[in-house]
């Protein structure tokens, strides 16, 4: 099986309008701590960005024919098993499946700092780990 290229990209294309929109939200940081609906609306765009992040690498172990990935954070050491990740970067790719993992299911505990910490600072890993996954999605 190919790795699908176009559902790479799409996923790229996705990822790139919600970083967009997060950016956009910067301009007004200050509400995040004053509206729980801004907060969500960060919340969401963090969760999604990551999702269209994670679909690639479990697309790319099936393509190519690696073991299948046990969870999210599984995906990115079965990528770097593979050498399709660089090792200095697996760690940072993982802790990022594991924030997608508190924001789906610890909803109930998330911590806003943390969020805000991410939206602040780790926008940039997100965009380096796409251009790491869509180098790995074309490595023969």
């Amino acid at each position: 099986m190919e790795v699908d290229m176009e559902a790479v990209k799409s996923r790229i294309e996705l990822l790139r309008g919600y970083l967009s929109s997060l950016e956009e939200l910067k301009s007004n940081e200050e509400e995040f701590y004053k509206s729980l609906v801004y907060r969500m609306a960060v919340e969401r765009l963090l969760h999604l960005s990551i999702e269209c992040l994670l679909d690639i690498p479990q697309h790319i172990a099936a393509a190519k024919g690696h073991r299948p990935p046990e969870s999210y954070a599984d995906t990115i050491t079965v990528l770097e098993e593979a050498g399709l990740v660089p090792p200095e970067k697996a760690d940072n790719y993982r802790r990022i499946a594991r924030f997608r993992d508190v924001l789906v299911h610890a909803y109930v505990s998330i911590d806003p700092d943390r969020v805000f910490e991410v939206w602040m600072r780790e926008l940039e890993d997100l965009r380096e780990m796409a251009r790491d996954l869509m180098n790995a999605a074309t490595d023969p």
